[in-house]
């Protein structure tokens, strides 16, 4: 009932400012656009909490970086600050390039390989997007041959992963992202459901 009460007078408190200020008032307080960000969780309508605001998005890359969108690379391409770690092949034709900053960062290319031309002595690809993850733990890992729970042929995944060498599969996932084959672009998506391989399993 306490709860209810604070509640109450907080919207009349947000609901009388924005009048105050001439702005229009929403149609219903389902709208959680118009709460400021000190308001707390309430409970839904079904009894559940839930969050009035959606998570928010991933801080944007370094804009030196992100000028890397669209770049055509042929061969080695070295990054100022970032050591090259190797590559791969997602799926034809979306490849991988990643890289490692001295403080544990690691910095992920989604490149799409282009049709390699006469006499060329290397496949030419272009950057579709950059990832960049903040320094990992040192028992963590960042791991590029993932799936999920439901298989999807529109996009591959890649995760922070917690590895276990006495498993085949990594299902310790802090982290992952999407890579859409369509687009080349990488997105964050909930870790829940994933699993990772252990690529020296067997060896």
């Amino acid at each position: 009932m306490r709860f209810k009460i604070v509640f109450v007078a907080l919207v009349f408190a947000v609901f009388s400012g924005m009048a105050a200020r001439g702005e229009d008032l929403p149609a219903t307080i389902e709208d959680p656009s118009f709460l400021p960000d000190w308001l707390p969780a309430f409970p839904s309508s079904t009894g559940e909490r839930t969050d009035i605001r959606p998570p928010a998005p991933q801080p944007p890359a370094d804009p030196v970086l992100q000028r890397l969108i669209g770049t055509l690379v042929e061969g080695d391409f070295p990054i100022n600050g970032w050591e090259d770690k190797g590559g791969g092949l997602l799926t034809d034709p979306i490849w991988f390039a990643q890289y490692r900053r001295g403080d544990g960062a690691q910095l992920v290319l989604a490149q799409w390989a282009l049709p390699r031309q006469p006499g060329a002595q290397h496949t030419t690809f272009q950057i579709t997007d950059v990832l960049v993850i903040p320094p990992l733990r040192n028992d963590a890992q960042l791991a590029f041959f993932c799936r999920a729970a439901q298989p999807s042929v529109t996009r591959k995944i890649l995760a922070v992963v917690m590895p276990n060498p006495s498993q085949e599969w990594w299902r310790d996932i802090q982290q992952a992202w999407a890579v859409d084959l369509g687009t080349g672009r990488i997105s964050p998506i909930p870790p829940t459901g994933i699993e990772c391989a252990n690529e020296s399993w067997g060896d």
